[in-house]
């Protein structure tokens, strides 16, 4: 598992990195109902796609990280904040209806 700050932008644990060997593994079509089954078997790149699929995942953690933590900091110190005083007010008996 990849740890991402996303403070600093940086990662705690290194990517992974592409075995060729595993890559070179033949993909085989034979067992596929489809028109392509009578192709020769190719590589599978089953490790290249799992480290490029862990790059794209830091990519989409740094857009969601910047989309949703200012909404979430938000909420947190407005939304929250006005329902604890608008609470308070109304345990005071200075607002008895709220809408």
């Amino acid at each position: 598992m990849v740890a991402f700050d996303a403070q600093t932008d940086s990662t705690s644990t290194s990517l992974p990195t592409v075995d060729e060997q595993l890559d070179e593994m033949p993909w085989r079509w034979d067992n596929l109902d489809s028109p392509d089954k009578d192709l020769p078997p190719q590589p599978c790149m089953f490790s290249t796609a799992f480290v490029e699929t862990t790059k794209l995942s830091l990519i989409m953690q740094r857009i969601m990280t910047t989309l949703y933590v200012p909404a979430i900091r938000w909420l947190l110190t407005y939304r929250y904040s006005i329902k604890s005083d608008v609470y308070k007010l109304q345990k005071d008996s200075t607002i008895t209806d709220l809408g």
